[in-house]
């Protein structure tokens, strides 16, 4: 009797487990799509906002269209549109779970346009694909894409002669917090091959937390090597970190910089601080950080208002490397202080910058003193076995150690 009512609340407990995740299951499938229609209409309002205040240069719209339902399954069409009315379709199948969803796209059309038209991968080795994964309760979705292929024959031969193997690109992106107000991206790349650049591997992360927040951005990029960038032509590893940080004005904004740079020739750091900026004028475009950096020729409409300034907290680098005639090495470290006015253009408001720098170099190997007595003599200051520089600028003309440049 006992294991008879044992096994009766067993199945019970079995069938009313069944029940609730059925009941799960069955609540995916009515809300799926209506969901991911609503993050559909977000993405595209968030286009026109930033193409609106021009940020980007035309408008894309983003939808979705359930074309056939079912109870764990549904299968439909993302269409994303851009101003020259030219359409990408991308057939999905979307999976309901209990209280979830997982949509999978192909990304195929978007990879043939972006790297086959033009040659650059072979169809036949290369592969795209979107994932998105939904939460009902609490809210949140997720968005992950892998793209790559390998390269074409012809295109190495022109972009990187040097190539003896086959040679592959991978991309890919991590957006989560979709459906709340604090969203991170995360993505990277590597093998990226061009004919000015060949570059091992770049990474970078951003995060915003709400309308009002500017957000931050950094980068890592890994084995650069490059054409017509002297020093920087081969750079072992690149780092650069933007963020927000709070002022005497709790509406504005100064934007802190960390750049980095290391080599088999030296190093060098740099560190800022910029600003005013507006948080509300940030938000009324609709942007972020990664949206100031990208467009430079803007970056006056952030201000908060018609003065700006600039603090280099840290100069700071180290060479050493052979030259063939000798070796050149010297440690060197700067600080200074500008302003200028953010009215007009970014040209015009270099045209008005006033403020100083002072950097010293030190620990000078012999050849690199006999070079720099031969191209900064007239420049650099000697002070003991340093050599000393104050550089002055007043509305765009600059002076070193009181001589015009």
């Amino acid at each position: 009797m006992r294991k008879t009512t044992a096994a009766a609340v067993t199945a019970g407990f079995a069938a009313l487990a069944f029940a609730v995740w059925a009941c799960g299951v069955m609540v995916s499938s009515l809300y799926t799509s209506k969901i991911l229609n609503q993050g559909c209409a977000r993405l595209s309002s968030s286009f026109a906002q930033k193409r609106d205040s021009g940020i980007m240069p035309f408008p894309v719209k983003v939808s979705y269209k359930k074309n056939e339902g079912g109870f764990f399954e549904e299968k439909g069409v993302f269409t994303i549109s851009s101003g020259d009315e030219r359409e990408l379709t991308l057939d999905s199948i979307t999976s309901h779970g209990f209280l979830s969803f997982e949509s999978s796209a192909d990304l195929l059309p978007v990879l043939n346009n972006m790297f086959v038209k033009s040659n650059v991968l072979v169809m036949a080795k290369s592969g795209a694909k979107a994932i998105v994964n939904g939460r009902l309760l609490p809210s949140d979705g997720r968005l992950q894409i892998s793209m790559g292929g390998q390269y074409s024959r012809a295109y190495l031969a022109d972009a990187y002669p040097k190539a003896q193997d086959e040679q592959s690109l991978e991309i890919k992106l991590d957006a989560s917090g979709l459906e709340s107000d604090a969203l991170k991206l995360r993505g990277s790349a590597y093998n990226i091959i061009t004919r000015e650049l060949k570059l091992e591997s770049l990474k970078f992360e951003a995060s915003k937390d709400g309308n009002e927040d500017p957000g931050s951005l950094s980068i890592k990029l890994k084995g650069v090597n490059a054409t017509d960038l002297g020093a920087l032509e081969a750079v072992d590893e690149a780092t650069a970190k933007f963020s927000p940080v709070k002022n005497a004005s709790k509406a504005d904004f100064d934007l802190k910089s960390e750049i980095s740079f290391k080599g088999a020739g030296g190093e060098a750091s740099l560190k800022t601080i910029m600003g005013p900026f507006s948080k509300a004028r940030v938000a009324e475009r609709g942007a972020s950080i990664s949206d100031m950096l990208s467009q430079p020729g803007f970056l006056n409409d952030y201000f908060s208002n018609d003065k700006g300034y600039l603090r280099v907290e840290k100069i700071k680098a180290r060479a050493d490397t052979d030259m063939g005639n000798g070796r050149i090495s010297f440690k060197a470290s700067g600080r200074g202080d500008f302003s200028f006015s953010t009215k007009g253009t970014l040209d015009e408001s270099l045209g008005t910058t006033s403020g100083k720098a002072y950097l010293e170099v030190s620990e000078l190997s012999k050849t690199a003193e006999q070079f720099l007595m031969i191209y900064g003599a007239n420049y650099l200051k000697r002070d003991g076995q340093n050599y000393k520089a104050e550089v002055e600028i007043e509305n765009g003309r600059i002076k070193i150690n009181g001589k015009d440049l």
